[in-house]
């Protein structure tokens, strides 16, 4: 059995990380303009998930923003659940996000509605940041505001929206629904790890990639609406639970330098 006194040396050690991570102070540096731009991954349209579903997708849409980068690799999961534990947001550095690396060298405060079977890439424009490399990426998943760029419509209210076709032997499952997350501790943002440089006049491309969404939904679980002959993503379901996970997971966003 663990000593009280094991625990308590264990826990001090935790919550010196966690405030280490915390209260960072920020280095300064040259400002620079960088130019940012957000696309679809390529050929996201078909493909076969982790539980042998051959996907074809018909619509894919989802809420991005805010976003920021930061000097430093972003905490571990772990870590990110005892921060949001020992550190309420009031406490919270100027200049420092709890969830992601540190120092901020560049953001992009807005929010935009992409679609990733239909669209294109989206300039986002110059921004302004601080030159240097940035190791991670902190991307809001939030519900789409009346101000979002983009088509907030294909969203239909979510955070994400798909509609397509997933075919295993001889059952064919027409999909469709919309992903809510929860507001809850950190679970509306996604951490990326990178390796980018900031500075002037160089371009960073912020790719979305809808299949890790679906890769683990059972879709022979989903109930079908009879109004619209289609297997709806419900509330509270296995795929609900894996999308949510999928969003999270490597290869859902990948951030880069372009070429």
């Amino acid at each position: 059995m663990t000593s009280p006194r094991r625990f308590l040396g264990v826990f001090t050690i935790l919550a010196a990380l966690v405030a280490a991570a915390a209260c960072e102070p920020g280095t300064g540096g040259r400002r620079v303009m960088f130019d940012l731009v957000i696309e679809p991954a390529p050929a996201p349209r078909n493909f076969r998930t982790g539980l042998g579903w051959d996907v074809t997708l018909e619509e894919a849409c989802v809420s991005v923003g805010p976003l920021y980068l930061h000097a430093q690799p972003g905490l571990s999961a772990f870590l990110r659940g005892a921060h949001d534990w020992l550190v309420p947001s009031a406490h919270a550095h100027p200049g420092v996000d709890h969830f992601n690396g540190g120092e901020v060298r560049g953001e992009w405060l807005e929010q935009i509605a992409v679609e990733l079977t239909s669209g294109g890439p989206v300039d986002l424009g110059a921004r302004e940041g601080i030159a240097g490399e940035a190791r991670s990426v902190t991307i809001g998943i939030h519900p789409p505001q009346p101000e979002a760029l983009g088509a907030p419509a294909c969203l239909r209210g979510h955070q994400a929206y798909v509609v397509g076709v997933a075919v295993r032997d001889d059952v064919t499952v027409h999909f469709e629904g919309g992903l809510d997350i929860e507001a809850v501790g950190t679970k509306r943002r996604v951490q990326v790890s990178t390796a980018v440089v900031i500075d002037d006049h160089r371009r960073l491309l912020v790719t979305v990639d809808p299949r890790p969404w679906l890769d683990q939904v059972k879709f022979d679980e989903l109930v079908v609406d009879p109004a619209t002959k289609r297997a709806i993503v419900a509330p509270g379901s296995q795929a609900t639970l894996a999308w949510e996970l999928g969003i999270q997971a490597a290869g859902a966003f990948r951030v880069e330098n372009a070429p």
